[in-house]
């Protein structure tokens, strides 16, 4: 029997006050391929229609994990209240992993076990939440296609060439530095970035004389 195909790889839910962390984790995880729901995403296709009914459909059915960022302002809201027992009614359902409880104030989610592991901005930077939803998500549950003309496809194509000698990370990030500028379509130019990024941080830390092992996070891998 073949897996299900969901709709999302992740819904997010939380409250207007934590739009700007909600924004963040959407935004780099749509540039990285995963389809994810986020209100402003639909805004068009929310428009004119019920909400009761399209909301739920997103947390109760469609969407392989649900973020829940909770707050004081989460627990206080009659929307977040919706989205809440349509997700935790899936986790009911499934018996098995759905929601994932990102804690921004010390409070608990109502009818959601406390035996359940979450995860609080107050012990793990947002880099690193962001870095535990991919390793979570694993690869987005669709087949990525970047629409990129040919013009694109060659610029996709000389960073791919550039980060191939990583051994020289100065070369790597003077060419992608001169690239960028260039670029229109906006998820490769996310990715781009967040390579920037990582191979300035490798940078650093080989001028500072650092020897041990280098990691880099998922990010550009996952969307490049």
């Amino acid at each position: 029997m073949a897996e299900k195909r969901f709709k999302y790889d992740l819904a997010i839910s939380f409250a207007e006050e934590q739009r700007r962390l909600a924004e963040m984790f959407a935004r780099r995880l749509d540039a990285a391929g995963y389809a994810v729901f986020y209100d402003e995403y639909q805004q068009a296709d929310l428009w004119g229609r019920e909400l009761a009914t399209a909301l739920k459909q997103p947390y109760a059915y469609e969407a392989r994990y649900c973020l829940i960022v909770l707050s004081s302002e989460y627990l206080a809201k009659p929307w977040t209240e919706f989205e809440r027992k349509n997700a935790i009614s899936r986790f009911i359902a499934q018996r098995g992993e759905y929601v994932l409880c990102l804690k921004v104030d010390d409070v608990e989610l109502p009818g959601f076990p406390d035996t359940i592991a979450y995860v609080s901005v107050r012990q793990l930077s947002e880099d690193a939440i962001y870095k535990l939803l991919l390793r979570k998500l694993g690869p987005p549950d669709r087949d990525l296609e970047i629409p990129l003309d040919e013009a694109g496809r060659l610029l996709a194509k000389e960073i791919i060439e550039a980060c191939y000698r990583r051994a020289i990370f100065g070369m790597a990030i003077a060419r992608i530095q001169q690239v960028i500028p260039r670029i229109s379509d906006q998820a490769l130019q996310f990715t781009c970035n967040q390579l920037l990024g990582e191979l300035d941080n490798v940078e650093r830390t080989r001028k500072s004389g650092y020897q041990g092992d280098l990691k880099f996070s998922a990010t550009a891998s996952s969307s490049a």
